[in-house]
């Protein structure tokens, strides 16, 4: 038998082994960018925008809208980092969780806030959408009223 031949019922040499481990871990990896990056935002509101509640002529801060739905707001007190989508008439910033986790994750931000300038939401934040033109949208908060006008900030 020739040092070359393989004997039925062993193994594949090592190296071909290796080559398709390769090409299977960089397939995930290329499917997990693709995920991650993909378009899920409404189109209407990636962007950014100054935020002016109760009708104020005060911005109180920026909002930016990416399409993969995350945003980042920079506030008064910090910068803010959120996921974020549209469902019929109402954009929720935010996501919803469980009660009991809800003071947990508080903490967390608020420690990570105090600690580097930046936080997440740790909560849902819900707006119904009042009006949506191209410079402006009209939002209410669903929860406490409260109204707040995204103008949009040309890039």
């Amino acid at each position: 038998m020739e040092p070359t031949e393989q004997v039925p019922g062993t193994p594949p040499p090592k190296r071909r082994r290796r080559r398709w481990l390769i090409v299977a871990f960089a397939l995930v990896l290329v499917s997990m960018v693709s995920w991650w990056n993909w378009p899920r935002g409404d189109a209407r509101f990636v962007g950014k925008w100054g935020a002016f509640p109760d009708g104020s002529a005060e911005q109180m801060g920026v909002f930016e809208f990416r399409s993969s739905g995350f945003g980042n707001a920079t506030l008064p007190d910090g910068r803010m980092s959120f996921p974020w989508f549209v469902r019929e008439r109402r954009i929720t910033f935010g996501h919803e969780s469980a009660g009991w986790v809800s003071p947990s994750l508080k903490r967390a931000a608020e420690a990570v806030l105090a600690a580097t300038g930046q936080t997440f939401a740790y909560d849902a934040d819900i707006y119904e959408i009042v009006a949506i033109d191209r410079g402006e949208i009209q939002l209410t908060q669903v929860a406490a009223g409260h109204k707040l006008t995204l103008r949009r900030i040309p890039e």
